[in-house]
């Protein structure tokens, strides 16, 4: 299911947190991938699932992801301080295919964007303005429905949405971004985005309706101004980071992964990254 809040509002940098929720594992694994590296939209993994007008290009620019079930990218962030989320909607409506997803990207200089596909048209949601994303109802339904609370004068007796529907989460992660005060470090700003993903984030065992069990399985925060990317594993206690600049991205250097799912990792593990053959 997941949440995305972007913070551009403060004096100090741009920074953006989700919520990866989902029944089961995705296999997170990051990876970092050099300029020029060769993509191809239809395979997955090393099985090529879409044989006709799958989409292959060169990224232009090195960048760190989450893949997942080691299949393709739902998370990340590039060397030029651009990010990008992939999310569910189930009211996706695709001519001639089903992916149930939107997407949300933003850059270092604030500016962001969320597209969906709605009875098979784009739209688009374009300004510095959207900051938040959850799941259904379609990003338009979302924003009428935030339009009927008033959260400008907060308070202990102001009742907030408290469920874990992505309404709610919509509602809620839109009252406690809004007052997060202004950071005076990267460590302050990283924490601060970082609450309001735990606050939005599903406990284990909380109920999804007719889809079941979505609990939250990890969170990131990309600090798009300093391109440092942190995860946090829900079923570890640690919170690893990796700089960015920090990597060897020029063309022809190899990909290379780190699989979060190590108690032993915290802090910055760039250094923990291993060369791969392989990624997507």
């Amino acid at each position: 299911m997941c949440t995305r809040v972007l913070w551009n509002n403060n004096n100090l940098g741009v920074l953006a947190g989700r919520t990866m929720d989902w029944p089961e594992s995705t296999e997170p694994i990051l990876i970092v991938a050099p300029r020029a590296y060769q993509r191809h939209g239809g395979k997955a993994g090393l099985l090529e699932v879409i044989r006709e007008n799958a989409l292959e290009w060169k990224s232009r620019y090195g960048s760190i992801i989450v893949s997942v079930y080691d299949i393709g990218t739902v998370d990340g962030l590039n060397e030029k301080g651009f990010a990008a989320h992939a999310l569910y909607l189930e009211s996706t409506e695709l001519p001639g295919q089903k992916a149930t997803l939107h997407l949300a990207v933003e850059d270092a200089s604030g500016d962001s964007a969320i597209m969906e596909n709605i009875g098979g048209k784009l739209v688009i949601h374009h300004g510095s303005q959207y900051r938040l994303m959850t799941n259904d109802p379609s990003y338009e339904e979302q924003l009428h429905l935030l339009g009927k609370q008033d959260f400008s004068k907060p308070s202990l007796e102001l009742p907030v949405p408290g469920n874990v529907n992505p309404v709610d989460r919509f509602q809620r992660a839109a009252y406690f971004s809004a007052m997060l005060p202004e950071p005076r470090s990267e460590r302050e700003a990283a924490a601060s985005i970082l609450s309001i993903m735990r606050n939005v984030s599903v406990p284990f065992g909380a109920p999804y309706g007719e889809f079941g069990i979505y609990n939250t399985e990890y969170r990131t925060v990309a600090d798009l101004t300093n391109r440092r990317y942190f995860f946090e594993l829900a079923t570890t206690p640690n919170l690893v980071w990796a700089q960015l600049d920090q990597f060897n991205l020029k063309d022809g250097e190899p990909v290379r992964i780190l699989d979060p799912d190590d108690i032993n990792l915290y802090g910055e593990v760039w250094d923990k990254f291993k060369s791969a053959e392989i990624a997507f």
